[in-house]
């Protein structure tokens, strides 16, 4: 999380996956395990499966793979180190020029992304000439954005931060002396290790400012809130006594995507949690939500139907069937062919939300639409900008809230 005048800091890998699948066949396995989106445990099976496989052309897609893999876990140093031994292997694929772009994008070598932009421009059709064109106007625009900052102060909120996974944060309270955000650090319920990132499972945490504004050392919240799965990106009502947040449950040899759920406090605890039936499959990702009311939840996901990748929803609940849905997505101004995500509601009903489709400084950018209905729950909102410089950068940046007026708020970036 970064404080728009204080800072958090690293990316949130929030959709999860896991497989386990059989050696046999090291390359089929190594392809198994990446599709499932489990990208540190890929990079150990491509490896081993490089050193099995006879065909030439097979060993430099295999060195392309791995670099694929350090990219999804934001390592940009190490993909692009695999994408050079794809590239002296003769790996010929338009995605390995565009792929490149987007690493020195991410690394601020705006000059550098053009020039491999325009490479695979000369090769690729279809998503993946708009993805090159995306990522030429994205630098133009990145060099513009870097050159007029907002009178932002951005700084490290270093008594909340760790060497470990900290995101996604929302204030805990009516006066916001509290903050609860999700953290892969120890000592929380998560055990073990994510296949996707190599961190251990993340949990939510919850800590306290004194008058003096400082944080307390984080704890994690309730053990009926906190499990062995992952838990994040929380989000509680207006009163502060219902609180929604995010559960992504894994099991060996099989996928699980994520999944809403709720709990009502209790005293100073929260009662065990309810799933939010949304009516989708348990493979399918939905997270990061947030109650507009009781009834009308917005949140992410990649269900069938959306503009392409990970997009925002709205879902009502229907008091007389008793059942939510179906899911409205919020059209194709708001979503697009990337990912949109951390969706935020400002007290003045304008939406705020992470994106990597629309034209951006590198990763996920912030963008702020402003409410042009009546109210909220229109759903009304206008054309997306930027959010700029210096709370958006080359890197992966989301997540942000504010602490009333839009003059200071914190988000996460890495």
């Amino acid at each position: 999380m970064t404080y728009l005048k204080g800072a958090f800091s690293i990316i949130c890998l929030i959709f999860l996956a896991t497989i386990a699948v059989g050696q046999k066949n090291w390359t089929k396995e190594a392809d198994l395990t990446y599709q499932a989106e489990a990208y540190f445990g890929a990079v150990v099976a491509y490896k081993k499966a490089y050193t099995k496989e006879k065909k030439q052309s097979e060993k430099a897609r295999i060195l392309f793979r791995i670099g694929e893999c350090h990219r999804n876990i934001q390592d940009e140093d190490q993909a692009q180190v695999w994408y050079d031994k794809a590239i002296a292997a003769d790996y010929d694929n338009p995605e390995l020029p565009l792929r490149y772009g987007d690493i020195l994008r991410k690394k601020g070598d705006y000059e550098g992304a053009v020039a491999k932009y325009r490479e695979s421009l000369s090769k690729a059709q279809g998503s993946a000439k708009q993805d090159a064109e995306l990522g030429i106007a994205s630098c133009e625009k990145a060099i513009k954005l870097l050159k007029e900052p907002a009178r932002y102060k951005v700084e490290n909120e270093v008594q909340l931060n760790t060497a470990y996974y900290d995101f996604s944060c929302f204030f805990a309270d009516k006066k916001h002396e509290s903050i609860m955000y999700s953290s892969t650090r120890p000592g929380g319920a998560g055990g073990g290790d994510d296949a996707i990132t190599g961190e251990g499972f993340s949990d939510i945490f919850i800590s306290q400012r004194d008058n003096k504004g400082k944080w307390s050392a984080p704890v994690p919240t309730d053990p009926t809130i906190n499990t062995a799965a992952n838990e994040g990106s929380p989000w509680l009502d207006s009163k502060y006594s219902q609180l929604y947040f995010t559960r992504c449950e894994f099991e060996k040899k099989k996928p699980y995507g994520c999944q809403i759920f709720t709990a009502r406090a209790q005293g100073k605890a929260w009662a065990e949690p309810e799933l939010l039936d949304f009516g989708i499959d348990d493979t399918t990702a939905a997270g990061h939500p947030v109650a507009i009311d009781d009834d009308m939840i917005l949140f992410a996901s990649d269900m069938y139907g959306g503009q392409g990748g990970k997009d925002l929803w709205v879902i009502t609940f229907d008091k007389k069937a008793k059942l939510w849905g179906p899911a409205v997505n919020l059209g194709p101004e708001i979503n697009t062919a990337g990912d949109e995500m951390f969706p935020y509601i400002h007290e003045n009903g304008d939406l705020y939300f992470a994106s990597n489709g629309h034209i951006s400084l590198g990763g996920l950018d912030i963008f702020h639409s402003q409410m042009t209905g009546e109210d909220v729950e229109d759903l009304k909102w206008g054309a997306p900008e930027n959010f700029g410089a210096p709370v958006n950068s080359s890197a992966n940046d989301f997540a942000v809230i504010f602490d009333g007026e839009a003059d200071r708020g914190y988000f996460t970036s890495d």
